[in-house]
């Protein structure tokens, strides 16, 4: 617990951190909806999630901060299209599943086929998004979500196998 304790602090300050650089960079590509979606949900649901994670809340934290990751690329694919990248999260999300170790494996495995079916259905139904955005920086925010992706999802592995590899040498001993 004190492990995921402390890997879910960090992550909601930078969940905190990002959304709220968004919201400038959102506003200044003229993507309010996305702007006000930060302003008003993604940094107090990640404010939420740290208070409540340092108050010993972690599956409440933990769920709120699932949610609107997941409700954000959502939005954010269906308003900036396929292109953009942001349902690169959703794979992210998927892994998320399977780190909260309070969540039955039935919740998992049902979020997953959420996550799976979301994935496949903005792929489908919103290739292009509402906005048209200059190519270039589209392109390059893609890039910067999938790269972030690989190295979050690789991240988690990397934290996973290290404890499990600790936990073993213990036993050992």
């Amino acid at each position: 617990n004190q492990q995921i304790y402390r890997t879910t602090q960090i992550a909601y300050i930078v969940g905190l951190t990002a959304h709220a650089f968004a919201i400038p960079g959102f506003w200044i590509m003229g993507v309010m909806e996305m702007a006000y979606f930060n302003a008003v949900i993604s940094v107090p649901f990640f404010s939420f999630a740290l208070i409540n994670n340092r108050l010993g809340r972690h599956n409440l934290a933990f769920s709120v901060a699932f949610f609107e990751l997941f409700f954000h690329q959502i939005f954010g694919t269906y308003f900036l299209g396929w292109g953009f990248g942001c349902q690169f999260w959703l794979i992210y999300l998927a892994a998320l599943c399977f780190f909260n170790p309070n969540w039955k494996r039935m919740v998992q495995l049902t979020l997953l086929v959420v996550l799976t079916a979301s994935y496949v259905g903005l792929f489908y139904l919103f290739p292009e998004g509402q906005y048209a955005l200059d190519p270039g920086l589209v392109q390059n925010i893609y890039l910067a979500n999938a790269v972030s992706i690989i190295a979050l999802i690789s991240l988690l592995i990397n934290y996973y196998s290290k404890s499990i590899y600790k936990e073993e040498q213990k036993l050992i001993e």
